[in-house]
């Protein structure tokens, strides 16, 4: 069935060939399975043997009791093999069999019209009047009244398509217009020689009534008549009668090109207009975060919560099928948690205190504290306790994709910083510390195969833990100039590190400190702690790492301000000036490592307590600087967007929440990391770094909502081949455009309008059939694609590129050619980093 579905239908019937010799004479399922046999020689256009498996099926319907709805599937199954095999005799037989088994059912007046076109086909001037009255009898049990029935099958009769729109008029009156009006225009469509037409007319219907089986019957039946004028359209037919008759009303499976009007919500202005709007002093920033709304990717239901458009939830599916493919890669089960929670296990780990306002905590009805998960650290470390006993049961990969919430104070950036979002978040769970540090490394190898493949320039930086804790962690990033983090790289060797966590030589054009008095706050904005901090002139502090000092709790403020600026060049003198400045009480001083150890003795000699001394790097790395790993290469900055964030937590949640193993005769905690993605960030941020050129967003290959969309600019004609050679592209025998082409079916809007809104909506591949096309069967391609480096000559055909979109006249006959060679490096690049 799944190879039917793929549309592999010679496999399909290979495959329930050899099925059929492990299926006993006496099982009832061997009626099921010829039967099966002879649909797939169908769609496989295979009539003879088609009619020899439904003979052989029919032989067994004695021993078997089949419903109503396989059966009727069957008999029509039958009647459309006898059909297209050339035994019109015998189809009509099996026709006339099956309007009795549909005698005042829903589905009669479309058999009938069935069995007209058979007796039709036959030709004699008997037939046909038969055929006629057929018609009139279907019409009459239908919606239609009898002038329209007789109008409608005179048309079709005669294929006078004047007589069919005379109806269609009529029906504009109609109680329902829509569906109404559909069956006519289907017709219509076969007789002007335009099936897609016809598809979109019977898709807006089935689109309306999708339970309704008749009308699946009457898909059937007009792509039983595209079979007549067209050869080749049997197999759509068929598995739409397999449809109606197995009661299968999935709106998916109806006979549509995928088109940009139901994909695309309209936007309240034009592509043409956004653009103008984006040019000139405003950054790329800017430009982004105005884009996604703006080409219908996502609407802003309030301040940092955002609705997902149908393209944005495309592009989301495939960033979570790359993610999925590569947790499982490395042992992960994916399972789902609750958002909704309990506080209980927050205060166990003291999160419910450190972590503050940015938790979403509300009472019930009965008064219960709850909170809307913002991560599940203390939930997962809960589960493996209550359910794993042995250390056998170890290592444990665990991971979800879900929402999260988080209460941002100053909401922002679009996905960037909103209040609910979408995140991949894995837990490890190992005995012993160097099996979880190997499983942080494995993780880290897995997300960067994870980012490789997306395509977005990324770079990795150790970071601080934060909140979450633990003693390792790293950060994944898109580099950008309208990220809100900075990273530091050296550019000698590969360190590279958040500007929180980066550590430098430190390089002062003086002998000078700066020294700050900092005090920390309770919520009644009562001291509970005073402290001096020393850098450098010229240094930023480095907030994070002076909060890290003391146990952190988010309700607690830091206050830092500047005392004095005193010359080192004398340690006694500096030592003095401190100690002045501090007056009495316990206070705590903080002393950058980089600062001549002479004044670091020397204070520790002028206090009481020399632990109340602490020297480490209390300021910010800086450009320019030293870098501390290699001694000699510079460090040079970059803004980035961070994207995902692993931790190695060590036992600090297995500690707090009581998670020992026995492991060789001894009892230890369980160690374990935390590793993130965020899936809805991923989006945003992909955006962001994919517009420079202000014509629009332009997505990467591996996550773009559609690889191709087909813009018609006269009508729709031809559109369905052009598709058919899109999907047909293969590169490395892989079908880069299967199931990935949208159609611009809006020919209500300017030509203008639309080629401005692909470049806005940034689809890699954009096929415009204009004049050239009817002159000359010539389309224009526009390649939208990130880091595609062409050359000026592509399969022979000459391109013209600015850097960011490319441009191409191509005949329908090269176009396959022209696409493979165009996106062959990309695959290869894909292709390595699934390896």
């Amino acid at each position: 069935m799944l190879l039917e579905q793929n549309g592999e239908y010679e496999a399909a019937a290979d495959t329930y060939a050899r099925a059929l010799d492990r299926v006993s004479a006496s099982d009832e399922r061997l009626w099921i399975a010829w039967a099966s046999l002879a649909r797939a020689q169908c769609s496989a256009q295979q009539y003879s043997d088609a009619v020899s498996s439904y003979a052989r099926a029919a032989e067994l319907l004695d021993v078997c009791e089949p419903s109503r709805r396989q059966l009727l599937g069957f008999t029509l199954g039958h009647s459309l093999a006898l059909f297209f095999a050339g035994e019109l005799e015998d189809s009509l037989h099996m026709f006339e069999r099956t309007l009795s088994q549909t005698e005042g059912e829903a589905e009669q007046p479309a058999v009938s019209l069935m069995l007209a076109q058979v007796l039709w086909a036959l030709g004699t001037d008997e037939h046909r009047a038969l055929a006629r009255q057929h018609l009139v009898d279907a019409m009459s049990e239908s919606a239609y009244t009898p002038g329209l029935s007789a109008l409608f099958a005179m048309g079709l009769l005669t294929d006078d398509a004047d007589l069919v729109a005379a109806a269609h008029a009529e029906l504009r009156s109609a109680d329902d217009p829509t569906y109404s009006c559909a069956r006519l225009e289907s017709y219509l469509a076969i007789l002007r020689g335009d099936p897609v037409a016809g598809r979109r007319a019977l898709s807006r219907a089935l689109h309306r009534r999708p339970d309704d089986a008749s009308l699946w019957l009457l898909a059937a039946d007009f792509e039983l008549l595209c079979g007549q004028r067209r050869p080749g359209k049997s197999a759509a037919a068929l598995e739409l009668f397999g449809l109606a008759s197995r009661g299968h009303y999935s709106w998916s499976k109806a006979p549509d090109l995928a088109v940009v009007n139901s994909a695309k919500l309209q936007t309240a202005v034009s592509a043409l207009s956004i653009q103008s709007r984006t040019t000139g002093n405003q950054g790329a920033a800017r430009r982004a975060v105005m884009y996604q709304p703006w080409a219908g990717y996502i609407y802003q239901s309030s301040a940092g919560i955002y609705t997902l458009m149908p393209l944005a939830q495309r592009v989301v599916a495939k960033i979570e099928a790359i993610v999925d493919d590569e947790m499982q890669r490395v042992g992960g089960q994916k399972l789902a948690m609750p958002n909704l929670l309990t506080p209980d296990n927050w205060i166990k780990t003291g999160r419910w205190d450190s972590t503050g306002d940015e938790l979403f905590a509300f009472q019930d009805r009965k008064q219960s504290t709850m909170l809307l998960g913002p991560t599940h650290e203390e939930e997962i470390t809960a589960i493996v306790k209550s359910m794993v006993r042995s250390y056998r049961q170890y290592p444990l990969r665990l991971y979800q994709i879900t929402r999260k919430f988080r209460d941002e104070a100053r909401p922002r950036a679009g996905l960037l910083r909103g209040r609910e979002f979408v995140m991949k978040d894995m837990y490890s769970f190992d005995v012993g510390e160097q099996r979880a540090v190997d499983t942080f490394y494995a993780l880290e190898r897995a997300y960067r195969r994870c980012f490789d493949r997306i395509g977005v320039p990324y770079a990795v930086a150790e970071a601080d833990s934060g909140n979450i804790g633990g003693s390792l962690s790293k950060e994944f990033h898109f580099v950008s100039s309208a990220g809100e983090d900075t990273l530091l790289k050296c550019s000698s060797c590969d360190y590279s590190a958040n500007e929180e966590r980066a550590q430098s030589v430190a390089s002062s054009n003086s002998n000078a400190v700066d020294v700050y008095r900092g005090v920390i706050t309770n919520e009644k904005a009562q001291t509970i702690r005073e402290f001096r901090v020393v850098v450098p002139a010229q240094h930023r502090l480095n907030l994070l790492k002076i909060k890290s000092a003391w146990p952190a709790n988010a309700r607690e403020e830091l206050k830092m301000t500047p005392i004095a600026t005193v010359d080192a060049s004398n340690p006694a003198s500096v030592c003095q000036s401190i100690l002045a400045e501090s007056g009495s009480g316990d206070i705590e001083y903080l002393i950058d490592e980089s600062i001549d150890g002479r004044v670091l003795d020397a204070l520790r000699d002028g206090v009481e307590d020399a632990c109340a001394v602490r020297a480490k790097d209390w300021r910010l790395a800086q450009t320019g600087e030293t870098c501390a790993r290699c001694k000699h290469g510079k460090l040079e900055s970059q803004r980035a967007i961070e994207v995902g964030h692993i931790f190695y937590l060590g036992d600090k949640y297995s500690k707090a929440m009581d998670l020992n193993v026995v492991y060789q005769g001894q009892r230890s905690h369980v160690q374990m990391g935390c590793y993130g993605i965020g899936i809805s960030r991923i989006l945003q941020a992909a955006a962001e770094c994919s517009n420079a050129d202000g014509r629009g967003l332009r997505w990467p290959v591996a996550i773009a909502p559609y690889l191709a969309t087909i813009v018609p600019l006269d009508g729709m004609d031809h559109v369905a081949e052009l598709y058919s050679v899109l999907e047909g592209v293969r590169i490395h025998n892989a079908q880069l455009f299967k199931s990935n082409i949208v159609v611009d079916d809006r020919d209500y809007l300017s030509a203008g309008f639309r080629l401005h809104d692909a470049q806005l909506l940034g689809i890699p591949v954009t096929i415009v059939m204009g004049r050239r096309f009817k002159q000359m069967s010539e389309v224009e391609v526009q390649l939208r694609v990130p880091m595609l480096a062409l050359p000026q000559h592509v399969a022979g055909i000459a391109v013209q590129g600015d850097g960011y979109e490319h441009k191409a006249y191509v005949r329908v006959d090269k176009l396959a050619e022209f696409l493979a060679c165009a996106f062959e490096s990309h695959l290869q690049r894909q292709q390595l980093a699934e390896s």
